[in-house]
């Protein structure tokens, strides 16, 4: 309920989440996949680049990158660049930056959006599958570890009553 009620924490709270160790790069290239593929779609649909981004803005979860964007926004409403708009925000890896460059320079900007959403789509597939590959073998510890409780506390008893009877 704080988190609902105060946009400074939860600002704070989706940061962190960016930062965690395992899963917030996941989590960054996750939101980065699907804001560029969307961004992509509407540029190449001949939308405004500050329409745009403000779209976007909006389907963004993440209130650090919803900021970060809105940022992106008012430097190309004042007339950077934007691979210098992205530049500036730290939210943003380099490989953002430079292929937002690349298709500033080469006019195919909706070909390097979409160059990066579906590299960091893919990315974001191998590290999910990295991480699966990682969690079963503790999966399989975890079950071993209840199945011995549930049968030590089954099987306890009965030897404590075999051993306690006299024949």
């Amino acid at each position: 309920q704080a988190l609902a009620r105060s946009p400074a924490l939860r600002r704070r709270h989706d940061g962190t989440l960016l930062r965690l160790p395992l899963l917030g790069p996941v989590r960054r290239k996750l939101i980065l996949a699907r804001f560029t593929g969307l961004f992509a779609l509407m540029y190449g649909a001949g939308i405004p680049i500050v329409d745009a981004l403000r779209i976007t803005e909006g389907t963004v979860s993440n209130t650090a990158m919803r900021d970060g964007l809105r940022q992106v926004g008012r430097a190309i409403a004042h007339g950077a660049r934007l691979s210098e708009a992205f530049g500036a925000v730290a939210l943003f890896p380099p490989l953002v930056t430079r292929m937002i460059r690349i298709g500033e320079n080469t006019g195919a900007l909706d070909t390097a959006l979409g160059n990066i959403g579906y590299f960091y789509e893919r990315d974001v597939r191998e590290a999910i599958e990295r991480l699966q590959a990682g969690i079963e073998p503790a999966l399989t510890v975890i079950l071993g570890m209840l199945l011995l409780a549930v049968m030590s506390a089954v099987m306890l008893p009965i030897y404590d009553i075999v051993t306690r009877m006299k024949i």
